[in-house]
Order: C-alpha cells, then structure tokens, then sequence
C-alpha cells in the first residue's frame, strides 16, 4: 500500500508545486541592495526579495511595450526593478503624462486591487519588472507567512502615502473647482443681461 502511495498519491500532490531551486533563488537580478531601494521589500533581507521575485515574475520588457490600458480587467501590479514606465491618460490635444515612475515605485494596483485599469501604462525606457498578482499573494501567504506580512504592510504605506500626496493637491482641485464655478456664474448671469438686453431692444 506504501508502494502505492509512494507511486500514485505523492507524485499527484507535488504536481502543482513549484520548486524553487537555490539556482533559481540566486538567478536573479534585482539590482543593489533592493530591501532599500524598493520600499515593497523594506525589512526583508536579500535572500528574502530573491525569494519573493521568484514566486512572483521576473519580466524584461523594450521600450514602448504596453502595460495596460483604461478599462482593461486586468488584477495585477508592477514593481519597477529597472527602467521606468509611464502612467497616462488620453487628451483633447494628445496625451496627458500622470507620472514617470522609475526603480523601486509600484505601477498599476488600482488593477491588482479592482480588477480594472484607470490609466494607460508602457515601457517609457527598457525596463525589468517584477509582476505581482492576487495568487502571488496567496502562495506567499501560505508558504511564506512573514515575508507576505511585510510585503502587506509596506504595500499599505506606499498607498497611504499616495493618498496622502493626493489629498496635498486638493487645496489647489477646490481652487480650480472654484474658479469653474465662478466662471459658471459669470456666463449665467451673461446670458440672463443678453436676454434682458434683447426683451429691450
């Protein structure tokens, strides 16, 4: 009966596994010291990010290659190792650059968390990611606990802040909302003297 569990049940329940070699593990490049240049990794040693890299995925990607598009269900997310990728939305005159994100930023977890994109991404120079999805997570929850922990807890500042540096601009959106209100205002009460003007005339 051992036999045949040996043969039959073992080599099913190993089969969705993957194995992470230590050749693998040391394989991989993500530059100097990334538990201080990637604020995802902060805390973790280097084996640890080497470790994280590889149950995510390792991408190097040209410039020009898209990343995404508005709209696209797509759960995942980006860290940028190396390179940079630009995040940007269409325009009446062309398109409107959000932001140039280089080494150590995260691009596209408004996806990874809502399944569906809010700006266009691409390659804005030869770039090296790592891609990030809800599974990778999973994986590394269950078999690494603590360093799924850490990638949580800093994944939760890097958005806190971004949240933060988003409510700095509101002084200056109420400003705009106030000038278009004003101006609103201005064309009513226009329209209201032209049409006096005409009932006159």
């Amino acid at each position: 009966f051992g036999l045949l569990v040996e043969l039959t049940l073992t080599p099913a329940l190993c089969s969705g596994l993957r194995i992470v070699t230590l050749w693998d593990t040391l394989g991989l490049d993500l530059g100097e010291d990334p538990q201080k240049a990637i604020p995802l990794f902060k805390g973790l040693s280097k084996a640890q990010c080497r470790i994280v890299a590889q149950m995510a995925s390792l991408r190097d990607l040209p410039e020009g290659t898209p990343l995404g598009h508005i709209g696209d269900n797509e759960r995942e997310m980006y860290v940028i190792v190396d390179g940079e990728v630009r995040v940007w939305k269409p325009g009446d005159d062309g398109p409107i650059e959000l932001n140039r994100c280089a080494r150590g930023e995260v691009v596209g977890e408004v996806g990874l968390f809502f399944g569906e994109r809010s700006a266009n991404m691409d390659i804005a120079a030869k770039a090296r990611l790592l891609r990030f999805t809800p599974n990778t997570f999973q994986r590394l929850s269950r078999q690494r606990p603590r360093i799924a922990a850490t990638l949580l807890r800093n994944l939760n500042e890097i958005l806190a802040q971004r949240l933060s540096e988003w409510c700095g601009h509101a002084p200056i959106l109420e400003e705009d909302m106030a000038l278009t209100n004003m101006a609103q205002d201005l064309i009513g009460q226009a329209r209201a003297v032209l049409t006096r003007a005409g009932q006159l005339s």
